[in-house]
């Protein structure tokens, strides 16, 4: 999402910073400067504070746009007053394991009460879970909803002429995601010509290859992908099985190449696709192979689904509605 704003966001000089130096952007990050502040643990995010406000003291920084959880607490800890802030809450953190913990419940409502910040929600699940679990009042938060970059993405489906069904799943291998339910429904379906593809990577890798391999699922883990507008039109059917989003950009690109969704009956999923989504039971493998089945043998089905989401993520979730919205923050905070 941040490098294909930035790409748009020429009107301003980008400075982007970040904890860690860990990414797999490489010259697609494309910024006036780039700096790393080194400072990857949750332990150390003080002293990413204090690098940080040394940083905005020497660069003469009108703005400070922060993301995701650790970045969020540094900023605040660092920006002065006469900056604004803008932190932006990704994710609904009703279901998280980080917020499980006290701690981070704890550190997050300090600092959101130690510095007053404009708050970007990318859904309205994730708003309203937030301000619910920290237990603080919501007085400046702005709903704006991530996007896809369409002109990425090819009109058509079916690169691929495999006689086989093929299924795509797009995410780190984590909790949040969900993937060993995928394992768990696709190995229902060891008698039908389906595979499933899973691109990402993450700690549970070992564990879910395993699973795999116990099932004898018809299920690879791909690994990381740097070019998945390529990539997503080579198959029939996108899937997710996530427990919890924010508002999935993983589902917007699968949206703008055209794919059928098949998708976890989560509230952020149901905010984010509407009746443009098939939804399954989390708590039923069966339901998941059921509508794998279902939306193999009724290509019309499948036709109908993807031109009525396409339609819909061109109208409403396009990169330039979302730079718009973006700069008018901005603008009002400046």
């Amino acid at each position: 999402m941040l490098v294909q704003v930035i790409k748009k966001l020429t009107a301003y000089h980008n400075i982007v910073v970040t904890l860690d130096d860990t990414h797999h952007f490489k010259e697609e990050l494309q910024c006036d400067e780039y700096i790393c502040l080194q400072q990857p643990r949750l332990l150390s995010f003080p002293l990413a504070a204090i690098k940080l406000r040394k940083l905005i003291n020497s660069k003469d920084i009108d703005i400070v746009h922060s993301h995701l959880p650790m970045a969020n607490f540094a900023a605040r800890l660092a920006v002065p007053s006469s900056i604004k802030l803008i932190t932006t809450i990704h994710n609904s953190i009703a279901t998280s394991d980080d917020y499980k913990k006290w701690w981070i419940r704890f550190i997050d409502k300090t600092t959101f009460n130690f510095r007053n910040s404009t708050v970007i929600a990318v859904s309205t699940t994730a708003m309203a879970d937030y301000f619910r679990v920290l237990q603080i009042k919501n007085t400046s938060a702005i709903l704006l909803y991530n996007f896809v970059d369409t002109s990425m993405y090819a009109a058509n489906r079916g690169i691929s002429h495999s006689p086989a069904f093929k299924m795509i799943c797009v995410g780190a291998l984590s909790k949040q995601k969900n993937i060993g339910f995928l394992i768990t429904g696709c190995a229902l379906l060891e008698d039908k010509n389906i595979l499933l593809d899973v691109y990402g990577t993450g700690q549970l890798q070992p564990e879910l290859q395993e699973l795999i391999n116990q099932h004898q699922a018809k299920v690879i883990l791909k690994g990381q992908v740097n070019n998945i507008a390529a990539t997503l039109p080579q198959y029939d059917l996108f899937v997710m099985s996530s427990l919890f989003e924010g508002f999935s950009l993983s589902v917007l690109e699968a949206m703008a190449a055209g794919l059928p969704l098949l998708l976890s009956d989560i509230p952020s999923f149901k905010e984010q696709c509407g009746e443009h989504a098939l939804y399954f039971d989390l708590n039923d493998p069966d339901d998941l192979a059921r509508k794998i089945v279902l939306l193999q043998s009724d290509k019309e089905l499948r036709n109908k689904m993807a031109a009525n989401a396409q339609a819909y993520v061109n109208k409403h979730f396009t990169i330039e509605k979302h730079i718009e919205s973006l700069t008018a923050i901005y603008e009002a905070s400046s």
